[in-house]
């Protein structure tokens, strides 16, 4: 595993936020599905892994009734593109890396089953493995469901998804919902998708509905996004401005945004939209209710640093990204700020409540977990160490930010991790000294 020593020197000047990926991800499949390219998407800079991940997807979908889609590490692409295959018709075999295959599909994967006959053999050639005999649990929020979580991968579908009555938990995972909106158009008939409990990561069901609006297709919703109705009598359609641009990504900025929160003399961000349906904006309120100083011009923000005190909850159940830049700042901040309704961050590329806490102690910080919270008590200044990615790029990343306010050098490993979604963050990083 390599390793890297990280700069403690404070970041300030100007940056341009990277292409979204939340919103690439659905660009690209709403293009593809209206029968272009993925390409006519403008994804300036190095594309990200992720993004890479569904483009190659796409492609190979779109050009095969038996394709094998290599999904790499990416929840998104695999989650968004099982109903969408389904939904063709197409016998695709689903591959992926590091947790992804650890990663919850059973929901899913059972309303499939149960709407088209679908089946999920392994293939012959990737023999199954053995079972686990002790089964990691999730906990969800207030303890609402308890679901294993096994190896889902590698699996291929058979049979063809048909119209009717979905019936989904609303907060197991949004990416759950997205996709299969993003396959009733295929579907040309009535559906509904209901869900039995309340949305969580409500702006990322937003983000996906405005670029199915986007692209022509209608889906009729309540207020509370628990009812999602298709009429049948709309599919994709091309929208005039082709090639499409993708806005400014704020969970990749939080970052920077962040660094300029906690010292030298301020940090600005160009191509954010105050406006965006990205959740990931609220990381500019929560600056400033930190302590910092953020200021806007058009698509500008501007953070600069200011006395640093503890939020004293923070409810990460929109914002489950966030979670390890806001800790590196409230591990800073006078006080104690606790993050609630964090269970599922247990499922991310790593198990983002302890590899977060993990960060902030090892670097001389204060953070305890519970199943579905994270603690976290100022201090000074951070130590320095040695911090494990753990194969995470937001925890790598968060992990660079946090560097700029130890007096002891930082030892980051594996920082390539950062890859998955901002090749060039490190880049931006020496722009920044």
């Amino acid at each position: 595993m390599s390793s890297i020593e990280l700069s403690n020197l404070p970041l300030h000047g100007v940056f341009t936020a990277p292409p979204s990926k939340s919103v690439a991800h659905r660009l690209m499949i709403a293009t593809a599905l209206a029968g272009e390219a993925p390409e006519d998407v403008i994804i300036p800079g190095n594309a990200s892994q992720d993004i890479a991940a569904t483009r190659s997807c796409l492609h190979a979908l779109l050009s095969s009734d038996t394709p094998t889609l290599d999904c790499g590490e990416s929840g998104s692409t695999l989650r968004f593109l099982l109903p969408v295959a389904s939904a063709l018709g197409k016998q695709a075999t689903f591959i992926g890396r590091g947790r992804l295959p650890e990663r919850p599909l059973g929901p899913l994967m059972q309303l499939l089953s149960e709407h088209g006959g679908l089946s999920f053999p392994l293939p012959p050639e990737l023999p199954k493995k053995k079972p686990d005999p002790h089964p990691r649990k999730l906990i969800l929020p207030h303890d609402s469901q308890v679901e294993e979580f096994c190896d889902h991968l590698p699996l291929r579908l058979e049979g063809r998804l048909v119209e009717g009555y979905y019936l989904l938990p609303g907060n197991i995972s949004s990416q759950f919902i997205s996709g299969l909106l993003f396959a009733f158009p295929l579907l040309k008939a009535l559906s509904r998708l209901q869900l039995s409990t309340a949305l969580e990561s409500a702006d990322y069901v937003r983000l996906t509905l405005d670029t199915l609006k986007r692209f022509g297709v209608e889906i009729q919703t309540n207020a509370s996004l628990t009812e999602y109705d298709y009429s049948g009598s709309s599919g994709y359609t091309l929208p005039k401005d082709l090639p499409l641009s993708v806005e400014g990504d704020w969970s990749n900025a939080a970052f920077f945004l962040a660094a300029g929160a906690l010292g030298g003399v301020g940090v600005t961000a160009h191509g954010l939209s105050p406006a965006s349906v990205q959740g990931d904006r609220a990381i500019a309120e929560l600056l400033r209710q930190f302590g910092a100083t953020v200021t806007w011009s058009d698509d500008t923000c501007t953070v600069k640093p200011g006395t640093l005190r503890a939020i004293s909850e923070i409810d990460v159940r929109a914002i489950p990204d966030l979670v390890p830049i806001l800790a590196v700042v409230a591990g800073l901040a006078e006080g104690t700020t606790t993050f609630t309704h964090a269970a599922r961050l247990r499922i991310k590329e790593s198990d983002r409540l302890e590899s977060t806490a993990q960060l902030l102690r090892s670097l001389g910080g204060k953070a305890e977990t519970t199943p579905d919270t994270l603690v976290v008590t100022g201090v000074d200044h951070y130590i320095g160490g040695m911090v494990d990615s753990c194969n995470d790029h937001r925890i790598a990343m968060a992990t660079a930010i946090a560097a700029t306010r130890a007096t002891g050098t930082v030892t980051l490993q594996n920082p390539a991790a950062v890859a998955k979604s901002w090749p060039d963050f490190f880049a931006v990083c020496d722009t920044l000294r």
